[in-house]
Order: structure tokens, then sequence, then C-alpha cells
């Protein structure tokens, strides 16, 4: 996680005021280049927040019924990573005459679409949007002075519906993240190193 200077000032001073962004983006489709086989993605995005606020020009919506909370574990007697997870509860209403969120599911299906959750202080005025590739690698830069910093990178996995809110269950992105093999190295076949290592 990468934290901007506006962001380290703003939590270490006495009034400080998080608000949750998140985006949901979608690649729909590709726009056709001059060069042959190659193409910019068609991004369909979705700007929620628990308050009704403009960060960079995008305007989020205040349908995010509560503050996201995050788990992770790590087993390090199994040494086994369990993936976080994280549900995100949105209302589902008319929000200043725009479409509900059920109607833009008609569109174009969600599951799969990457999720990125920033956290905006008072100071903090720009925001990185995912801009993933084809392959579903994310963007993960952000502006070191002004930027909102981002604090979870994820995809959805499943929707539940029903007339007045939408639960979005989303997995954590690392999994694409990691390609390393492992193990990186062996150890040696010697008397120094217990028989269950070698």
């Amino acid at each position: 996680m990468i934290l901007s200077n506006a962001y380290k000032k703003d939590i270490i001073s006495k009034n400080t005021k998080l608000i949750p962004l998140v985006i949901i983006e979608k690649i729909t489709g590709e726009e056709m280049a001059a060069a042959p086989l190659v193409g910019d993605p068609i991004y369909e995005r979705i700007f929620l927040s628990t308050h009704n606020v403009q960060v960079d020009g995008h305007h989020f919506q205040p349908l995010l019924l509560k503050m996201p909370s995050l788990s992770q574990n790590l087993d390090l007697d199994s040494g086994r990573f369990q993936t976080s997870s994280l549900t995100l509860n949105v209302s589902n209403t008319d929000y200043n005459n725009s479409k509900r969120i059920s109607d833009k599911l008609d569109k174009y299906n969600l599951i799969n679409a990457v999720v990125c959750i920033h956290y905006k202080t008072q100071s903090c005025t720009s925001i990185q949007l995912p801009n993933q590739d084809s392959g579903g690698i994310v963007d993960e830069t952000t502006d070191t002075d002004v930027g909102c910093p981002r604090v979870f990178t994820g995809v959805i996995r499943k929707i539940s519906h029903q007339l007045d809110t939408i639960t979005f269950s989303i997995e954590d992105i690392t999994d694409k993240r990691i390609t390393r093999n492992l193990p990186n190295i062996r150890l040696e076949s010697n008397e120094n190193v217990p028989d269950k290592y070698k």
C-alpha cells in the first residue's frame, strides 16, 4: 500500500475524516486501434461511497451502506495463506435520477469485475483508477503527494440481490499477483539441515 504525504499528514492530525471510496470496474469490450490486434479496453465503472463526494472529477454516489471491513488469515504452522475477502452492502435505490445498480446488471455481468477500495481524508484530492489490462492485472500506482491510498483490490465472486440492497462478495486479487514458484531455493543435504527440511 502506497501512502501519500497528504494522507500521512491527515491521519496524525487531531481531526481526521476517513471516507471509503469504492470503484467497481468491468472491461466490456475493446476499442479498435490503428494497429492490427491492438485495442484499448472499454471500461464500465461504478463509483460508490458512504458520502456524496467528488474526487478527481469522479462522482461517488452515497450508496454504500456501511464501511467495508477486511480480514486476512495466515496459518504459520501449515504455511497456508487464506485469500482475504470482504462483503459490500450497497443500496439499490435510484439516486439522483441515475439507474439502479441492478439495472446495470442487465447490460453486463459484474462477476469477476475488479473492485478497488481507497480511503479519502480531507487533504487527499486524487484517485488512481484500476485501469486493468486484459489479464485482470490492475495499475497499482498512487499519487504520492495528494493521492487517496488504495487499501484493497479484489474481484467480485458472488452477487446477491434483493429489492433494496445488493451484496457483493469480493475476493482479494493476490492470487493473480503471486507468480513465483515455491520453494525458491533448496537447502543442501548436509548434517546441518534437519531431515524434514531437506
